[in-house]
């Protein structure tokens, strides 16, 4: 059964962090301090404030349940403009707007699988499964498994899809399993 909201309960939960965050210049939080809620996979080095809380937490003292909240439009706003593409596929995927480029419905079930396995492995930050987990399902090496799992994040479902051998109608994709090619690549220190 999937984790549902203890408010509203729809299923539709997007995970994240709660981080102290300097609000100073920010016209809605004059206090100088505040606590926002960073979505997993966004791109927060851009970022001055976050999604700031609507109110202070509040806590059950019989069960130790915390809640607070943001404002709904705010958080999908968030993750639409700052999301990497695991970000904006899992938006998509909660239904807040159509499926990007790439529809799963004409993948084979066994590629879907993967791919959706790796993915909710990297939503819950698990780099290590997700390496470990990529290797045993595209029946890799370790090198391979990272460099290709390194990107995961950032790669559109094309790319997802060629990681495990699916290409579809269209020409095959780049796939980081060249080191040369790899975004953090570095001729000179790389050899």
């Amino acid at each position: 059964m999937a984790e549902q909201c203890p408010l509203c309960k729809d299923s539709r939960i997007y995970p994240g962090s709660l981080v102290p965050n300097n609000t100073d210049g920010d016209p809605n939080h004059p206090a100088g301090f505040g606590v926002c809620f960073i979505p997993r996979h966004v791109n927060t080095q851009r970022l001055k404030y976050g999604v700031h809380l609507v109110n202070a937490a509040k806590a059950c003292l019989s069960c130790g349940h915390i809640w607070t909240y943001v404002e709904p439009e705010k958080l999908r706003d968030f993750v639409r403009t700052y999301g990497n593409e695991t970000a904006k596929q899992h938006y998509a995927e909660l239904g807040f707007e159509p499926r990007r480029s790439t529809s799963l419905q004409n993948v084979p079930e066994d590629i879907r699988k993967k791919v959706l396995e790796i993915d909710s492995l990297a939503l819950s930050l698990r780099t290590a499964e997700v390496t470990r987990r990529y290797r045993e399902l595209a029946v890799c090496d370790w090198d391979t498994a990272v460099n290709v799992t390194r990107a995961w994040v950032n790669m559109t479902m094309s790319e997802k899809l060629a990681a495990f051998g699916w290409y579809g109608k269209q020409k095959p994709v780049a796939v980081w399993t060249d080191m040369q090619h790899h975004p953090l690549s570095d001729r000179e220190l790389d050899g």
